[in-house]
């Protein structure tokens, strides 16, 4: 460790930092019912099938959607009903729990077969963006996945410049997923959305200074379920009826705080201190403005408040940090000078 000019170099051993704490927000579906206070049904078939050409019609029924042993259960049946040949669930968390950031993950069990269509997703609470409120306010899929493709896990964005069949989507091979629980999850900063099937993190969504055209994830979304029955993806190779009944098992709903609604740059009244890029791989560069700001000492610490890297100094100016060796995670970098302590928030992918 050492400092040269106004190059400071960190290097340091591994220190396992974060760790998953107490959700803020959770459903166990530990009661004999939905619970009506958290979650929203929508019933029928919607405009246009939802959007998307789907066959079901969703209900409230507890044929379609019942709660045992600690799992809900959500069924698609094959069977006439209101002018349909299936039936199913969708439900929401819309007005009753919303977030902006965090982790949102699900512990679930797929169904199987030609036609079924689930997923895990978030829409925004309200019209923040643009002339629509769909795609112009975003879309967020945390998990959908196509029964025609079995073992491949779908995570995908919708925007105002990429929507629809256009949508930014990744996939992860993922073999049981239909046979065990698994947790599907992302971990959403101001700056990117990752993607993970249990501990895989397969791909990201990153913010990069773009416009809200690209980025309308700085709002309140809330949290969908639903087994949809073919439609525009899920039926792209037909419905194979001798499947049902087929059931999308979920054992919980959990949101984390990651504590990353401050990672951003920090503006004082009369100097300017940032970290670029922020999140970052393991290199970033730490900027002080103000050149009456003297004798900065720098120093990092975790997110149990254990300093982790002894105080350096660091001049007005970039300042260049090498963080290869870190694990990924939430850490406090700690300003002290002159004239006062600033700590700004940063995370390591």
């Amino acid at each position: 460790m050492k400092t040269i000019i106004n190059f400071c170099i960190f290097l340091f051993s591994s220190i396992s930092i974060f760790a998953q704490d107490t959700p803020i927000w959770s459903d166990e579906f530990d009661l004999d019912t939905v619970d009506a206070a958290k979650w929203n049904f929508d019933i029928g078939n919607g405009s246009g099938g939802w959007g998307n050409n789907e066959l079901q019609y969703y209900t409230s029924r507890p044929e379609n959607a019942k709660i045992e042993n600690g799992v809900l259960i959500i069924t698609a049946l094959k069977e006439s009903y209101n002018g349909y040949n299936y039936t199913s669930a969708r439900i929401n968390t819309k007005l009753k729990a919303y977030w902006k950031y965090g982790r949102i993950e699900m512990s679930a069990k797929l169904p199987k077969g030609r036609g079924v269509w689930p997923a895990f997703w978030m829409l925004p609470e309200q019209k923040v963006y643009g002339t629509s409120y769909w795609p112009d306010n975003g879309e967020i899929d945390i998990m959908e996945y196509v029964g025609y493709n079995p073992g491949i896990v779908y995570g995908s964005v919708h925007t105002d410049q990429n929507y629809g069949a256009n949508s930014v989507t990744r996939s992860i091979t993922y073999s049981g997923v239909e046979d065990n629980f698994h947790v599907f999850a992302i971990e959403w900063t101001p700056d990117m959305i990752k993607f993970y099937v249990d501990n895989y993190y397969y791909a990201n969504y990153a913010r990069s200074g773009r416009t809200w055209n690209y980025w309308p994830f700085d709002q309140n979304f809330f949290v969908l379920l639903n087994l949809a029955i073919g439609g525009n993806w899920g039926g792209a190779q037909g419905i194979d009826d001798a499947i049902f009944p087929q059931t999308y098992q979920i054992d919980y709903v959990r949101v984390y705080d990651l504590g990353v609604s401050a990672i951003n740059d920090f503006v004082t009244n009369k100097e300017k201190i940032s970290i670029s890029p922020n999140p970052n791989k393991g290199n970033f560069k730490l900027y002080i403005e103000d050149s009456n700001l003297k004798n900065n000492r720098v120093s990092v610490y975790d997110s149990n408040g254990k300093m982790v890297v002894s105080p350096v100094n660091c001049k007005t100016g970039y300042s260049d940090f090498n963080l290869n060796q870190l694990d990924p995670g939430i850490y406090l970098l700690m300003i002290q000078n002159n004239q006062e302590s600033r700590t700004i928030k940063f995370l390591k992918e």
